[in-house]
């Protein structure tokens, strides 16, 4: 914690810094955030395991988070709701790590897991600069059942590239836009949990 000081008749007093600034300004006029849909940091995963990784945040396209040479994954974490969804989406751009644009066998086969249910798998193609905006969706309710979705910040939202995989070269999770010019594309990790009573 810092520290300042006041002078009160010949001593110094120590004060933490807070107190001489005031209190921080709240802004009323923002809306409150809505837990059925969440945007998650790229950079913001609660563990990884790749043979390497790291983040970038230079250039004209988008940050992103990276994981490559082979299998591994990113975990994150998300708030659940009080009540159960009626469907469970997951939106995000994304793209083998290749530094090599256009080689269709650079490409990874991404397996998305939540609480450690596979909800599908997708062949993400290479594409240093850009990546696509890949969906997964479910709406069984067997299936949104097995989830085992818990209010508050337990859930874990995992990308994976699976060592049985048939084609390994990691990936690329892309967020902010780092121009004006495609602020519109940006596409960070987004989790949709709508509610029959939103409907």
């Amino acid at each position: 914690m810092r520290y300042g000081s006041l002078i009160l008749a010949g001593f110094w007093v120590l004060l933490p810094s807070c107190l001489l600034k005031g209190p921080a300004v709240v802004n009323e006029h923002l809306p409150p955030p809505d837990p059925r849909r969440q945007v998650l940091d790229v950079a913001n995963f609660s563990d990884a395991n790749w043979e390497y990784f790291g983040f970038y945040d230079g250039g004209t396209t988008f940050e992103h988070q990276y994981g490559g040479k082979g299998a591994g994954y990113y975990d994150y974490r998300f708030r659940g709701l009080d009540q159960p969804p009626s469907s469970f989406i997951v939106r995000a751009r994304m793209s083998a790590e290749s530094n090599t644009v256009g080689k269709p066998e650079e490409k990874s086969e991404v397996t998305l897991l939540v609480n450690g249910v596979d909800i599908g798998t997708q062949t993400v193609v290479p594409d240093d600069t850009e990546g696509q905006v890949y969906e997964w969706k479910v709406e069984d309710p067997a299936r949104l059942q097995s989830l085992n979705l818990k209010p508050g910040e337990q859930n874990i939202l995992r990308f994976a590239v699976k060592d049985k995989a048939r084609f390994r070269n990691g990936i690329c999770l892309y967020g902010a836009a780092l121009s004006k010019d495609k602020t519109r594309d940006a596409v960070p990790i987004t989790i949709e949990m709508p509610t029959e009573r939103a409907r």
